[in-house]
């Protein structure tokens, strides 16, 4: 299975993954691109690749596309696209578990509970990262992680102590 999402040149998707990742904002597991460029085109804004470069456009206006896709992710209506700090029960207060579960099925919470700890912020597309972050990351972000820099870059990182 590719890693780019059906619908998004996996260019793109690279790209935008990739800068997600230099903003320090982590994607969740299950965001297809598809929805985070629909909700960008929402907004006016045009994602395309430039001379091997992510710009992001709207109108005649270029962005700091680090800065546009931090402010991105921080809207609240984006929020579901992120992992953010309290995307876990573990975190949450007992308010916002009964709250969670006033307005979800009791098997959704328990597929929450049994989803791994996902920290907000780590950089998935580093080839200088450590063992322990590149032991942290999804399966679709390894995926990612293997075919923008290759098994051997994955290599390198095994040979670094933990």
């Amino acid at each position: 299975m590719s890693a780019a999402t059906i619908g998004v040149t996996a260019g793109i998707d690279s790209a935008l993954r990739r800068a997600f990742s230099e903003a320090s904002v982590r994607v969740a597991p299950d965001t297809r691109m598809t929805d985070i460029i629909a909700a960008l085109t929402a907004l006016g804004i045009t994602a395309t690749i430039e001379d091997a470069v992510l710009v992001l456009r709207q109108g005649e206006t270029n962005f700091n596309t680090s800065l546009a896709l931090r402010n991105f992710a921080k809207r609240p209506e984006h929020a579901k696209f992120f992992v953010s700090e309290g995307a876990h029960p573990k975190a949450w207060s007992d308010k916002k578990k009964i709250e969670y579960l006033r307005t979800h099925t009791d098997a959704e919470y328990r597929a929450l509970l049994q989803s791994p700890v996902l920290e907000a912020g780590v950089k998935v597309l580093d080839p200088n990262m450590s063992r322990k972050d590149y032991e942290g990351l999804t399966r679709a972000e390894r995926i990612a992680f293997i075919s923008e820099f290759g098994s051997d870059a994955v290599g390198l990182i095994f040979q670094k102590a933990k």
